[in-house]
């Protein structure tokens, strides 16, 4: 161990090589391999590489396997034998081998898309042996579990989902019942509002008819009081107009009467004056001759 990296091992002299463990504190887990020829790792990578579609499929690829390649790598890459004892390799092997059929179960378990002894099989047909096979299965395995639990954790679950949905109608229904009954309640204010607006209307247009008959009648008697007045002032002058035109004909005809007479007199004035001097005239004619 090294690193936080956990290594397992075979002999330098077998072709097919592989490493499997941990690394960092997040848990992510990585499986290697280096194929002893180019179709070895296509075919391995390939296998592999449908594992890590299944992971991005369940976790959206963000903890897929082995990425950043380099030239003449599978997508799993494994280091050459390190020197550890084969006892310590054999002994892991052993346990992995019995701890392969829980990690199995496990998978089962946990609805995994994926057959796991296909898998395992497949891994046997490119090269490596049982054990190898069946321990590279259970890390891939446990990879794509660690993966899928860690995003389908972010993500809601179908029976919640249905469930939310379940309540979101029932709340919908709720609310539009509660819509419908705010209308109605608002609709029925509406039309007292309206029917209490009609009668006050009503009612207004009835006292604006009766203060208008009220001010017709007021002004037509105060126009009848009125033009009886004016009638009877009228009636006055023109009894006065009369009055002074009688009284003006009767000194008009005074003044008539008073210049006849006057010039009766003064007719009689003058012939008397004229006899008068006549006779004096001829009394002096007398007197001459």
């Amino acid at each position: 161990q090294a690193d936080g990296r956990t290594r397992l091992h075979r002999s330098e002299s077998q072709a097919p090589w592989w490493t499997a463990g941990s690394r960092g504190s997040g848990g992510l887990t990585f499986v290697r391999f280096r194929g002893s020829s180019a179709w070895d790792v296509k075919m391995l990578a390939s296998r592999v590489g449908f594992l890590a579609s299944l992971a991005r499929r369940a976790g959206r690829g963000e903890a897929g396997l082995g990425l950043g390649l380099k030239p003449g790598e599978g997508l799993l890459r494994v280091p050459r034998h390190l020197g550890l004892p084969r006892a310590a390799v054999a002994a892991e092997r052993g346990a992995q081998a019995k701890a392969s059929f829980s990690s199995s179960n496990e998978a089962v378990s946990e609805d995994l898309l994926i057959d796991t002894l296909e898998v395992m099989r497949g891994f046997e047909r490119s090269g490596l042996k049982r054990e190898e096979a069946d321990v590279l299965t259970r890390h891939v395995t446990k990879l794509i579990l660690q993966t899928s639990n860690q995003f389908s954790a972010k993500f809601a679950s179908q029976h919640y989902l249905d469930k939310l949905s379940g309540k979101l109608g029932s709340d919908m229904q709720g609310f539009k019942s509660e819509i419908l009954k705010t209308q109605e309640l608002q609709l029925s204010t509406m039309q007292k509002e309206i029917e209490a607006t009609k009668q006050e209307l009503a009612k207004l247009r009835t006292e604006i008819r009766y203060e208008l008959d009220k001010m017709i009648s007021s002004q037509r008697l105060d126009l009848n009081l009125e033009k009886g007045r004016l009638r009877d002032e009228l009636q006055a002058t023109n009894h006065t107009v009369q009055t002074i035109e009688t009284q003006l004909n009767k000194d008009l005809n005074n003044i008539r009467t008073g210049i006849e007479a006057n010039k009766n007199e003064l007719i009689k004035y003058s012939i008397g004056l004229l006899v008068s001097t006549g006779a004096i005239a001829l009394g002096i004619l007398r007197f001459l001759v």
